[in-house]
């Protein structure tokens, strides 16, 4: 398997650090994830097939570790699973230079996932690419700090368009506006969700076509794809 292609999987849940305990599920060269910051405001579903693992539960507790392991290892690895009486306790990593273990956990400490109800429609929604990517993460970081920022639907007579605005609640707050095109019916009230989360979500999908599905209710659907993956992320709102 490709090293980078599994850091790439790997990447679009961990969030860089955000998440570090997972179970990945493997059947029939399938590999399925799903997972819940730990924040508990969001929550990551990935498949991906074509993935050279054999049919497994692995429970993956710390994250960060796994990370520095295949850190060192070239870019053609081999992945097995080592099991006693049928339970995964090992995944076993090797390339042309190292043979490393990595301990798998008990599936009792691994965060278990809340089935989401999600709306029947959505309120908005809106196509992302590399240049919003770039867009929203230049925008993140020209704010120090910065804990939220809102998408507001705005319809007008010739144009439907979906406000992002950069920044805290606060009227003084600095903030930063830009606008995407977008599909609704009706104009919404600004709402707010957490900028860090989003940030880690576009860095770890910036070669991926996506869109965006926003609910009043206080909820995002963020999709993306890319050759054999698929992955989706629920976000819920900030509170203010």
């Amino acid at each position: 398997m490709n090293k980078e292609t599994l850091l790439n999987i790997v990447d679009k849940y961990y969030l860089n650090g955000l998440c570090e305990s997972v179970k990945w599920n493997v059947k029939d060269k399938q590999l399925n994830i799903n997972a819940v910051l730990a924040t508990k405001n969001a929550i990551t579903q990935i498949t991906c097939t074509d993935v050279d693992i054999e049919d497994s539960d692995l429970c993956i507790f710390n994250t960060t570790q796994l990370i520095s392991l295949l850190s060192i290892t070239n870019d053609f690895i081999e992945l097995n699973v080592e099991s006693i009486k049928s339970t995964p306790v090992k995944l076993n990593i090797s390339d042309n230079q190292y043979d490393l273990s990595y301990h798998l956990s008990d599936a009792t400490i691994i965060p278990s996932v809340a089935t989401i109800d999600e709306p029947s429609s959505y309120d908005f929604e809106f196509s992302v690419n590399n240049e919003f990517i770039t867009k929203f993460i230049k925008s993140y970081a020209a704010l120090d700090k910065n804990p939220r920022f809102t998408m507001q639907a705005h319809l007008e007579p010739e144009s439907k368009t979906i406000e992002i605005v950069m920044g805290a609640a606060e009227q003084h707050a600095n903030k930063i506006k830009f606008k995407e095109e977008g599909d609704f019916i009706i104009s919404t009230e600004p709402i707010p969700f957490p900028a860090n989360i989003f940030k880690e979500i576009f860095s770890a999908n910036k070669n991926a076509t996506g869109k965006i599905y926003v609910s009043s209710m206080g909820l995002a659907k963020v999709t993306f794809e890319e050759e054999n993956i698929k992955v989706t992320y629920f976000v819920a709102r900030n509170n203010n």
